[in-house]
């Protein structure tokens, strides 16, 4: 598995979102206001709306911002009554960086 730098940590304040380009495609990672990192497939499974562009509420949640389904952040799944999910991807922050991990290509 390859890391990848998203930014400086203090570049993702809380309650924020930014896109990334990768070889697995476009990644949102986001802050949730309590600290916590989250990194998942910023294409909504409903109409392929950027996620990264949607708001975070409830903790764990990001809004999509074209239809307003919900995705978990901590399971990648839509919240009922729709279905759906999003692939996750593991991120963290090391010596002041926030780092996504990507998965090996094929």
């Amino acid at each position: 598995m390859a890391w990848l730098r998203v930014c400086a940590d203090d570049e993702l304040p809380p309650g924020r979102g930014r896109a990334l380009d990768t070889a697995a495609g476009r990644i949102a990672v986001f802050r949730a206001e309590d600290g916590a990192l989250f990194a998942i497939e910023d294409r909504c499974p409903h109409r392929g709306g950027a996620l990264s562009r949607g708001v975070l509420y409830d903790v764990y949640k990001v809004a999509c911002p074209d239809h307003g389904w919900t995705i978990d952040l901590t399971t990648g799944k839509v919240e009922l009554p729709e279905r759906g999910e999003v692939r996750k991807f593991a991120v963290k922050t090391v010596d002041g960086e926030v780092l996504l991990a990507l998965p090996p290509t094929a």
